[in-house]
């Protein structure tokens, strides 16, 4: 197998991290996951799973429903 070169890294600084997180494609993507978790409301899960008899398999699958969506919305 062939010797790859090595590849430098690039150094960021504090100043290219605000920069970075300042970019639409950072804040779009984590605004809307924000509002999608602050609207279903990811802190009351637990109580809504006794409020409405789910059993251990469905508060599973309210999980995995809302990480799915989680992964679409930042996709």
């Amino acid at each position: 197998m062939p010797a790859l070169p090595i590849l430098l890294r690039t150094r960021y600084t504090l100043i290219d991290l605000a920069q970075q997180v300042g970019q639409r494609g950072f804040m779009v993507p984590t605004m809307a996951l924000a509002g999608a978790t602050g609207a279903l409301g990811v802190g009351f899960l637990p109580l809504l799973w006794i409020l409405l008899h789910l059993s251990l398999f469905g508060s599973m699958a309210v999980v995995v429903l809302l990480a799915l969506s989680s992964a679409l919305i930042q996709h």
